[in-house]
């Protein structure tokens, strides 16, 4: 394998078999929202015990998944927790799952130019990892922006009280993506976090499945179309 394409492969190697922190944040956000209709509904004992499963699962994650060091929540292996940060572990917030405290910490990673707040908000990887490589060709995934992942960051800010960040990312995140449509009259799949002027080589047009979630659900969300 030449350099390059070994770096990717490692990329998609390190957490493999890991107890993955957005799966698990994503099993607490399923009971949650479970919680939720069967509060709409008046089915208070089927909502309370929604509510207990999503306690034990937060419990949990907040047992086994929690890095002081990095501040912020990983995936853990079969030797403990995998140091590494990655666009996953934001689901903890749409989740509900992170403490106050800890919240702030990750959001504090989510704000840091030098990891997450590119000039266009928020690759996969933070940009101090080893694997970052957002124009290469041949990624896919190694600090790439996502329209989902990007979309449940922003719910998870609103979810958890930060509501200046939210919509301060939102706006930059809608702008770049607006003058990427200028120029080239679609919308992308995914994009580069470190410029908008170009389109990338593995992104397609016509891409309105998640695409869509910036010109249709962010003016939504934050009442941009009633200013």
């Amino acid at each position: 394998l030449d350099g390059r394409t070994a770096r990717i492969r490692a990329c998609f190697c390190w957490n493999r078999q890991a107890g993955w922190i957005d799966m698990s944040s994503q099993m607490a956000l399923d009971a949650l929202s479970l919680a939720w209709i069967a509060e709409a509904l008046g089915k208070t004992d089927e909502a309370s015990a929604w509510r207990a499963e999503h306690a034990e699962i937060a419990a949990v994650i907040n047992a086994k998944c929690w890095s002081e060091e990095l501040g912020f929540y990983c995936d853990v292996g079969p030797d403990g927790i995998i140091p590494r940060r990655h666009a996953g572990g934001f689901w903890v917030l749409l989740a509900e799952v992170a403490t106050k405290e800890r919240a702030e910490r990750v959001v504090k990673t989510l704000m840091d130019p030098k990891l997450f707040n590119r000039p266009i908000p928020f690759p996969t990887l933070p940009a101090n990892d080893p694997d970052y490589g957002p124009e290469d060709p041949h990624s896919y995934s190694c600090g790439v922006v996502w329209p989902p992942t990007n979309y449940s960051v922003i719910r998870g800010l609103r979810a958890m009280g930060f509501e200046r960040e939210a919509e301060e990312v939102a706006r930059r995140w809608y702008n770049a993506c607006a003058e990427l449509f200028v120029k080239y009259g679609t919308v992308m799949e995914n994009m580069s976090p470190e410029q908008c002027g170009e389109k990338r080589a593995r992104s397609q047009g016509d891409f309105c499945g998640w695409g869509a979630l910036v010109p249709l659900a962010l003016p939504r969300d934050f009442g941009w179309l009633e200013n």
